[in-house]
């Protein structure tokens, strides 16, 4: 069983953003809210003991639609990758619409909204819902917010899917934001 898997299979885990300067980090924690992994800033998927689960690294992009992560296993075999059909970023809702692709680009599977807001995601694979994201807005600091993701995983995902649902969801927040840069450009 690959090292990612144990965080997969926990079937519910929460990633917090940890914002530093301008990169991009997160923890991951299971359901009773211990922690399991990190996501750091350049997108190293890894255990607490530092050992390395995934890669999925941003691409620079220059147009909101360019935005994509690719997906690579511990010691760099490609995976696929994941990146963005749709987005929505407005002074109320804020939301992406992710394509799972496997290295010949095939699509296995979407990450998408299910509300106007952006606040309640679903990954459906082969057209049936496999998980659900919920998002919330919590305090960060003084007028500060950050976004909190919780994944359930409730139904079977082929083991292809697996890592790259694992990584879209982790990244989720890195990639809207990079959305949002883009958009500003």
């Amino acid at each position: 069983m690959e090292a990612w898997a144990e965080l997969w299979n926990a079937g519910t885990f929460v990633v917090e953003p940890i914002e530093k300067g301008r990169g991009h980090a997160a923890v991951v924690k299971d359901g009773a809210g211990a922690e399991r992994a990190a996501s750091t800033a350049d997108g190293t998927i890894q255990d607490l003991a530092g050992s390395v689960l995934l890669g999925a690294p941003m691409r620079r992009a220059r147009k909101p639609s360019d935005v994509a992560i690719d997906v690579a296993t511990a010691d760099g075999q490609a995976l696929g990758e994941v990146h963005v059909t749709k987005y929505r970023l407005g002074p109320r809702a804020r939301s992406l619409s992710l394509a799972l692709l496997d290295p010949s680009r095939t699509e296995l599977a979407r990450l998408e909204p299910r509300d106007d807001r952006g606040e309640a995601l679903g990954l459906s694979v082969g057209g049936a819902d496999a998980a659900t994201v919920r998002v919330e807005q919590v305090k960060a600091g003084f007028l500060r917010k950050t976004r909190v993701y919780t994944a359930e995983v409730f139904a079977a995902v082929p083991e292809p899917m697996r890592p790259l649902a694992l990584a879209a969801i982790i990244r989720y927040d890195a990639m809207l934001k990079a959305v949002t840069a883009a958009s500003m450009d």
